[in-house]
């Protein structure tokens, strides 16, 4: 069996968001749509936070399906979910492993990243 990964990474500075991430009152939500040509490919949205030095601020989180489905395209997503204090940059990967890499495609679309006031 062979297996084929590929992914594309951007980093996105939060260095705007400081006050509000250094006084723990931060959260991000993040949603993409996905859609792959076989059963066989495993798409996923990884987001890894870090400090202002690189080091990693906690395990990485991947969106989840929502089960919500537009023809071939999934939508998957985390709500609301708290950013440690001090994060100064996140992580957004889009990957998809698959044990068939010949012919087989994924489609991202609508990948979003927003940061709002944590609820208390």
């Amino acid at each position: 069996m062979t297996t084929g990964d590929a992914r594309a990474s951007q980093n996105i500075d939060l260095r705007l968001y400081s006050r509000l991430i250094d006084l723990d009152n931060a959260m991000f939500s993040s949603s993409a749509y996905i859609g792959c040509n076989g059963s066989t490919n495993a798409p996923y949205v990884e987001i890894s936070t870090h400090e202002l030095n690189g080091n990693i601020m906690e395990t990485a989180v991947f969106l989840r399906n929502t089960a919500n489905k537009n023809g071939i395209m999934h939508h998957y997503s985390i709500q609301n979910y708290r950013l440690l204090k001090y994060t100064h940059r996140a992580r957004v990967t889009l990957g998809t492993r698959s044990t068939q890499p010949k012919d087989t495609y994924c489609y991202y679309d609508n990948v979003t990243f927003s940061m709002q006031t944590r609820f208390n």
